[in-house]
Order: structure tokens, then C-alpha cells, then sequence
């Protein structure tokens, strides 16, 4: 997606600068883009999100794209004529979109004989998995620190795997936790005709530089004060923790007033120390420690 290309492009993060979603609706051929922008920086883009068009010259993004789509879907994808297709996308391109909350979808004419899923044929994604976890001693030390893991290390996923995801052309999947190695694991799904080019530790490097930048003291400092406004009860923020799935995911529960304690920049850096990371793609995985350099005395 172009918007998400120009604020990662930008250095803003998921979930702390931006919110950003998209979905295709069989309906009249509906797109529904939803994009919530929080920092200055990001407001500061608005125009330009407004005004992004497609590059239809550039072939290579057309191909990650139809990746995506091929990668989502667990039947087999046929594009019957390219040109018809590229035709459609150029044609769209040259509509505005429409700021709407009422879409009448029932008299759009919508062609289905570009691009259409096989019936009765199967074609399984393979999974891309990136893993952080914690220490597993400092995690037994430290388990009242665990609920507040847990929404630091969802967040340290999504902009990584996102940028990963239309880079190479997967499909950003599900994020969960695994209680008993103290984990957060974000999914990939991988369209079959891409996997043997999988470099797990090209994309290791990769995410672990993305990382890296995002535990800097004055983004970590930003975070902290995100997820002490996200605990108020008014609050309708996309970082705000569901109470229940942090229990269920940690066993460890921990109400809003005790996450506003933790969440300090103090924690956070704490729990950046202690992080492991581990890319896996089918028997292939690349791991290593996160534990940024402690500064001297």
C-alpha cells in the first residue's frame, strides 16, 4: 500500500504514529481504506496520503500486490488477462476517492473475468514467523513486568512485519502470544511461488535494525506516555490493552492502574535489554539477542 510506504518512509511507526488498514469488499467492488493518524509528523502527511496515485509503470509493485492477494487466499488465484487488469487499475486511478460514510454499492458495475479464485483448488500460504520473546530468567524475576511485554512486544511487530510484507509482496497476518516461552509471534503468509526465495537472514538483519531504531530512548519514551494516556477509560486509542487476552496470553493479570504505573520509560528500556528475536520460515530460522549495548557509567 502506497500510504503505508510514504509514513514508514517517513520514520513513523503502527500504533504509536499511525493506524492504518485496507480491505476489498466483493460488494460493487468496494476498497475501504481506514487511516487514523496521531503524531504531528503524520498529520503533517495527510495531503500527500490524500493525493497518492498508482505507479502503473512500475510492474514490480502490480506483482507484489497480486502477491499479497494470492498469499490471503487458501484457493488458487487465476488472473485471466493482465492487460484488462492493468486497464481497470488505470481507469480507478483516475477517480478520487470518496469521502463517504454512506456507499450505495448496488448499481456499480463489477467485472469478474480478469482475476477470479478456482474452485475446488487448494494452495496453502506458507507461514513467516517472527518471534520475540523474553529472558527466560529476567521473566521469572520480573513477572509482574509480563502484561506490560506483551503490548510492547505486539507493537515492536507491526511495523517491522508490515514493512517486510510489501517489500516482498506477503500478507501481514495474526499476532499472538505463547504463555509458556514468554513469546509474541507475528505470521506472515507467503504465496507458494515466492517461498523459495525466503532469505531468513536477510530478513533477521532486517528486522532487527527496524527494531533496534524503534528501542531508542525518545521512542521508547514516546510509547510510554502513549500506553499511560491508552489505559483511560475515554480513551478509543488503537494501543489501548484488552485486559482480558493479556491474561489469558501472560497469565499475569494487571488492571489499567497498575499498567499505567508500569509503563514507564525506565520498564521499557528494561525489557529492551532482555529481548531475544527469531525468524523462522519452515525448518529455516535465524535468532539472536535484541539486548541493546547498556551505556557506561
Amino acid at each position: 500500500m502506497e500510504a503505508k510506504s510514504l509514513l514508514y518512509a517517513s520514520g513513523l511507526y503502527k500504533g504509536l504514529d499511525f493506524w492504518i488498514s485496507g480491505k476489498t469488499f466483493d460488494q460493487g467492488g468496494l476498497i475501504k481504506i481506514e487511516c487514523d493518524l496521531y503524531s504531528d509528523s503524520a498529520i503533517s502527511l495527510e495531503e500527500s496520503i490524500r493525493g497518492i496515485s498508482l505507479d502503473l509503470g512500475k510492474r514490480e509493485k502490480l506483482n507484489r500486490a497480486l502477491s499479497q492477494i494470492v498469499a490471503e487466499e487458501t484457493e488458487v488465484l487465476h488472473i485471466k488477462d493482465t492487460q484488462k487488469l492493468l486497464d481497470g487499475l488505470a481507469t480507478l486511478n483516475q477517480k478520487p476517492w470518496l469521502e463517504k460514510t454512506v456507499v450505495d454499492t448496488k448499481n456499480i458495475r463489477v467485472r469478474n473475468d480478469c482475476i477470479y479464485l478456482a474452485e475446488n483448488q487448494q494452495s496453502a500460504p506458507r507461514i513467516l514467523k517472527t518471534i520475540i520473546s523474553l529472558d527466560p530468567t529476567f521473566s521469572e524475576q520480573h513477572r509482574e513486568l509480563l502484561p506490560l511485554f506483551n503490548i510492547f512486544s505486539r507493537w515492536l511487530i507491526f511495523t517491522p512485519d508490515d514493512i517486510i510484507a510489501d517489500r516482498n509482496g506477503y500478507y501481514s497476518g495474526d499476532i499472538y502470544a505463547d504463555p509458556k516461552t514468554v513469546s509474541t509471534i507475528g505470521e506472515m503468509q507467503i504465496a507458494p511461488h515466492l517461498s523459495r526465495d525466503v532469505d531468513t537472514d536477510t530478513l533477521f538483519e532486517s528486522t532487527k535494525e527496524t527494531i533496534t531504531k524503534m528501542c531508542l530512548p525518545h521512542i521508547l519514551d514516546r510509547l510510554a506516555k502513549d500506553i499511560w494516556q491508552s489505559v483511560d477509560k475515554n480513551s478509543d486509542s488503537s494501543m489501548k490493552p484488552d485486559l482480558d487476552r493479556i491474561l489469558i496470553e501472560t497469565e499475569v493479570y494487571a488492571s489499567y492502574d497498575e499498567l499505567r504505573n508500569d509503563a514507564t520509560l525506565e520498564n521499557l528500556k528494561l525489557l529492551s535489554e532482555h529481548l531475544f528475536l527469531e525468524v523462522r520460515f519452515g525448518r529455516r530460522k535465524v535468532s539472536g539477542q535484541l539486548a541493546l549495548p547498556k551505556k557506561a557509567n
